[in-house]
């Protein structure tokens, strides 16, 4: 049986597999015939198109942040990624959504039990095991050793590239009511800034894709050269990354968190807060960060 947890995020998808750690870009684009036969560029055929995956679908691809995304084309993703680490027979996987996406979990779950790519069908043994937030609890918990003593009261802020998902346990028990999700207060809320600064900067179009690589370098090399002025920019929008948290979720929800005993930071997007003075009861996942969720839904297997 292999066993695997998927992470499926609107900027790429993580992976657990073997107690190894994956990424690969949540990114499609259409493969279309150049007419060059020069080099590998591997594509699949699904639903009567042909496709570009992960890393070959180049900055042609898809931008999106809508569910509709998701259910279309999980199938494929969750194929690529398969077919790159190997995996075919008894799968076992375990995935989940973000909150404000979580009505859709049965439709998901079913979405990802039969994958027919290149005339290919896959069966998986699929279960959204929780929204996005609850992995990084589980996650915590693992880390610290806190099975016999959850906390009293723990808060959940898990920052993702589309949505940030706010999640709340009473001693290790999720409490439905006051769960949250943000959906457009993630990453993606300063990319397009940071996109359209890069263009009219160096006079040329910039695919999401390519923005947020930059961004997560914290530097570009342009004609041989690096540009001394994009880490400052840099800088700056994480600067407004934060200021917008601030006035979003740590407002709304400002009693909630200064009276939980313990408020786990996490997601891909809490490496832009590191550095940012929080209150004592703040705990960050240990890193790499963005595969909190994957890591805890691999738990649930256990």
């Amino acid at each position: 049986m292999n066993k695997i947890s998927i992470d499926i995020g609107y900027s790429s998808s993580k992976i657990m597999f073997n107690e190894n750690f994956y990424k690969v870009p949540t990114a499609i684009s259409f493969a279309n015939d150049a007419g060059i036969e020069f080099g590998e560029s591997e594509t699949y055929e699904f639903e009567g198109e042909k496709y570009y995956v992960g890393e070959a679908a180049g900055d042609e691809s898809f931008t999106t942040t809508d569910y509709k995304f998701l259910d279309k084309f999980a199938p494929l993703i969750v194929y690529h990624i398969f077919r790159k680490l190997g995996i075919e027979g008894d799968i076992e996987m375990v995935t989940g959504l973000a909150l404000s996406d979580w009505s859709h979990r049965i439709a998901f779950a079913e979405r990802l039990a039969f994958i027919e790519v290149d005339g290919n069908t896959v069966a998986t043994n699929c279960k959204v095991v929780g929204p996005q937030g609850s992995g990084v609890y589980n996650t915590y918990i693992a880390e610290n050793e806190l099975y016999n003593d959850h906390p009293k009261s723990c808060c959940v802020i898990d920052i993702g590239y589309r949505t940030i998902n706010f999640l709340y346990f009473e001693k290790g028990a999720p409490m439905q009511t006051r769960m949250k999700g943000f959906p457009g207060h993630g990453v993606v809320s300063i990319m397009k800034t940071f996109s359209n600064y890069l263009e009219s900067t160096y006079g040329m179009p910039f695919s999401e894709q390519e923005a947020l690589k930059i961004f997560m370098d914290g530097e570009l090399s342009f004609g041989g050269v690096i540009q001394e002025d994009i880490p400052n920019k840099i800088a700056d929008l994480k600067n407004k990354f934060v200021q917008k948290l601030i006035n979003s979720v740590l407002v709304s929800e400002k009693k909630t968190l200064q009276l939980s005993q313990t408020v786990i930071m996490a997601g891909g997007g809490s490496y832009l807060i590191e550095d940012v003075p929080m209150p004592p009861n703040t705990k960050f996942n240990k890193n790499p960060k963005e595969f909190a969720n994957c890591r805890g839904y691999a738990l649930v297997q256990q």
